[in-house]
């Protein structure tokens, strides 16, 4: 029976940061995985291939919490431009600015997964090791944590069928939503 690389992201907190639309789009997850394997400037080989071999993959079936807007708030933070005030650490203070910030509220325990379709192609171990480097998905305050594991079609109905949030499935000609 066909199976699937299941990508199950746990956020710490109920709440996600991330700009954009929402459920956060593979691109997204595709980045924290890289972020989480990086080392320094460098992929290691073996994350360079498991993360070739994740985005050879057809689009992947997403479920996740209901969410809703939270209030929005002004942070005020320093701006990236320490060459303005000739690197003093102490003059950091001048260059803030307001940066308005508007989480999403998750109902539930802030679970998101994201099904691939592989068939009965084995995916490399690393990839299961790569899902192991995430760390955060969105901002930096939405500190995340992930795991991977294979299932067949019917495991995979019976996690979206139990799944109390939304499941999103790619449209069959990659357009619009299904």
């Amino acid at each position: 029976m066909p199976g699937h690389f299941v990508l199950t992201i746990r956020l710490h907190n109920p709440r996600y940061h991330g700009k954009g639309d929402w459920p956060p789009a593979p691109a997204r997850v595709f980045q924290a995985l890289v972020a989480g394997a990086a080392r320094g400037r460098e992929l290691p080989a073996a994350s360079l291939s498991a993360l070739r071999w994740l985005e050879s993959l057809p689009p992947p079936v997403i479920a996740v919490p209901q969410a809703r807007l939270g209030r929005e708030q002004a942070l005020f933070v320093p701006n990236n431009d320490a060459d303005t005030v000739g690197g003093d650490p102490f003059e950091l203070a001048t260059l803030r600015v307001k940066k308005s910030v508007r989480p999403r509220l998750l109902s539930g325990e802030g679970e998101l997964f994201y099904a691939w379709p592989v068939g009965d192609t084995a995916p490399p171990v690393e990839a299961f090791e790569l899902a192991l480097c995430l760390y955060r998905l969105g901002q930096g305050v939405d500190a995340a944590y992930a795991s991977a594991e294979i299932v067949d079609q019917s495991v995979l109905d019976e996690m979206l069928a139990s799944h109390r949030g939304t499941c999103h499935h790619p449209a069959s000609d990659g357009a619009g939503n299904m």
